[in-house]
């Protein structure tokens, strides 16, 4: 990407962590804890990553320039290179002030935006620049995606060209990331192991918790493992079955009215009833049955 952003040195301890970085958007769901710079920097520490990088950075310093916007009090937010001011921080927490060649860690070099830059540009930038250095994860780019329509108010067509995606992929990111804001508040779970249930979802069991309030109600439940209902165990193969039931009134019935009736025994009432369309003199076996039953031996 071209930068008319000059590269300068500026000090690492006037530098502020960006709380609002979207790799780490799933922190925003934590109800017990406030997000904040502390919390954040814990985060990335306990990375595998960050502690190879650490070992890199303490030994050979900070190559490629971070990127930060100054603040009006004088200080930057890094909005690309939290890893590596994290290392930093973590460095001159520790006392150690420079590498073994002497490299200094109490200045870093960095694009310095000015206060007065366009926020909005700086989070489409986001986007373009971090996604391809450290991955997101599938909830955290549904995050920023919505971040983009409905803090910053771009246009889905401006979106899409930001992140090199069909409109229509933008949309199904703010779809899911609203869904599973829903079902965290809901059942006070906000694992965000659980987004994949909404993303993977097939169009049948999409169909299914997109028509009503009561149905969506239902699927947070039988997802949740935190309610003592959970029937649909596993986005991938459970999902996949549960999309095999949903036809069925009579599994439906079974699976929504039936604490005990799992995902396995709705889809045996599903097989069973497929049997009977498919055959029909199944239906009968038990009459014909009874009847050869009661024959005599004459008969």
């Amino acid at each position: 990407m071209n930068d008319d952003i000059p590269v300068t040195m500026i000090h690492t301890r006037k530098i502020r962590l960006d709380v609002k970085n979207p790799r780490f958007g799933h922190l925003d769901l934590k109800s017990d804890i406030k997000k904040s710079e502390e919390l954040l920097q814990s985060e990335i520490e306990g990375e595998p990553d960050t502690i190879k990088l650490f070992k890199d950075i303490k030994r050979e310093g900070v190559e490629d320039p971070i990127r930060v916007q100054e603040t009006v009090d004088g200080e930057y937010v890094v909005w690309e290179g939290n890893r590596r001011t994290t290392c930093l921080k973590k460095l001159l927490r520790e006392g150690i002030t420079e590498s073994a060649d002497g490299i200094s860690f109490e200045k870093v070099r960095a694009h310095v935006y000015p206060a007065s830059y366009s926020k909005v540009k700086i989070e489409v930038l986001k986007g373009r620049l971090q996604t391809g250095k450290k991955g997101w994860g599938a909830s955290n780019i549904s995050k920023y995606i919505s971040g983009l329509r409905h803090e910053h108010l771009l246009d889905m067509e401006d979106i899409a060209i930001a992140m090199q995606l069909p409109v229509v992929r933008v949309k199904e990111h703010i779809e899911n990331w609203e869904l599973f804001k829903e079902y965290a508040l809901d059942q006070n779970h906000t694992d965000t192991n659980q987004f994949s249930y909404f993303q993977e979802a097939p169009k049948k069991a999409r169909d299914f918790f997109m028509e009503s309030n009561e149905n969506k109600k239902y699927f947070f439940e039988w997802i949740s493992p935190t309610g003592g209902n959970q029937k649909i165990k596993g986005a991938a193969f459970g999902l996949r079955l549960f999309a095999k039931i949903v036809d069925d009134p009579e599994a439906m019935k079974a699976f929504k009215k039936n604490k005990a009736t799992t995902l396995e025994d709705a889809y045996d009432i599903v097989k069973q009833n497929d049997a009977f369309k498919a055959m029909p003199f199944l239906s009968r076996m038990d009459t014909m049955a009874k009847n050869i039953n009661d024959l005599n031996d004459d008969q």
